[in-house]
């Protein structure tokens, strides 16, 4: 699970500067989530990040 804040991109090449390999704006950066994480433990990482309450167990659908 990942996501952007701030800047959605449809490709990498809009995010970053190839010349110097760094994020063409500092207010844009990604967040990754261990893909061996649970569900639940990457959607409250994700939570977290935004000072949210963690959940307990995710919601129904």
């Amino acid at each position: 699970m990942s996501h952007l804040h701030f800047q959605y991109a449809s490709g990498p090449e809009h995010l970053f500067d190839p010349e110097t390999n760094t994020l063409r704006s500092p207010i844009w950066y990604a967040t990754m989530c261990d893909a061996a994480g649970t569900l639940l433990e990457q959607c409250n990482i994700v939570r977290a990040l935004h000072r949210l309450p963690l959940w307990a167990e995710l919601p129904e659908k």
